[in-house]
C-alpha cells in the first residue's frame, strides 16, 4: 500500500492500483489475473520483470525448478491470461525482460528440457539462464502468433543492475561483481529505463 501512495505522490495520478501475485504459484497467478482482467477490460502494456535468480534448489507450489516456475512459467500463464484484453488495446505491448545469461549460461544444444527441474543435476547458474532464454523463446513465438494483430511483444537485456537479486550467488562472485559492477552496473532506474 506504501508503494502506492508513493507512486500517486510521485506522478500526480490517482488512478494507481495493485493486485498481489505469486508468481511461484501457478493457480495464484490465475486468481490474480482474472482480478486484473475484471477491473481492466483494456491492457495497454504488460512488463514481465519480476524474477529470482542463482537460488539454491527449490520448487514452485506445482513442483516446478523455482527459476524455471517464477521467471518463465509464472509470466507465460500471466501473458496467456491477460492475452484478451492486450489484444484489446489499440496497441497492446508486452514487455518481457531476460538476461544475457540467456545465452551464456545454456549449453549449445539450448534448453535442457530433460533438466528443466534439476532432474539430472541442478547447476543455479543454468537453471537461471534457461528461464531467460525461456522468456525470450515466450517473447519469439508471442510475436509470430499475434503478427497480424495491434499486439507488439518485446524481449531486452537490462544488463547488471545494482539490486540484490545475486544474494544467493556465492559471497566471492558478489565481492567480484560488486568490485568491477562499480564501473558496468545501473541503477535500478536506469534499468527500468531499458524496459
Amino acid at each position: 500500500k506504501l508503494q502506492v501512495e508513493a507512486i500517486k505522490a510521485s506522478t500526480g495520478n490517482d488512478n494507481v492500483s495493485f493486485a498481489l501475485m505469486d508468481l511461484s504459484d501457478l493457480d495464484n497467478v490465475r486468481q490474480a489475473a482474472a482480478t486484473v482482467s475484471k477491473k481492466f477490460p483494456v491492457i495497454n502494456i504488460l512488463v514481465n520483470n519480476a524474477g529470482v535468480m542463482a537460488c539454491p534448489l527449490t520448487r514452485t507450489e506445482q513442483g516446478f525448478e523455482s527459476q524455471f516456475g517464477v521467471n518463465h512459467l509464472g509470466h507465460f500463464v500471466l501473458v496467456n491470461q491477460l492475452l484478451d484484453q492486450l489484444l484489446a488495446a489499440t496497441q497492446g505491448r508486452v514487455v518481457t525482460v531476460s538476461s544475457g545469461r540467456a545465452t551464456a549460461a545454456v549449453a549449445p544444444e539450448g534448453i535442457q528440457f530433460d533438466n528443466l527441474s534439476g532432474e539430472r543435476d541442478y547447476d543455479p547458474a543454468l537453471a537461471y539462464g534457461q528461464s531467460k532464454l525461456a522468456n525470450a523463446l515466450l517473447t519469439l513465438e508471442l510475436a509470430r502468433r499475434t503478427r497480424n494483430t495491434n499486439l507488439t511483444a518485446n524481449s531486452l537485456r537490462p544488463g547488471v543492475i545494482s539490486t540484490n537479486l545475486g544474494r544467493h550467488m556465492p559471497k566471492w562472485k558478489v565481492i567480484a561483481l560488486d568490485t568491477v559492477g562499480r564501473v558496468f552496473t545501473k541503477t535500478t532506474g536506469e534499468g527500468a529505463a531499458t524496459s
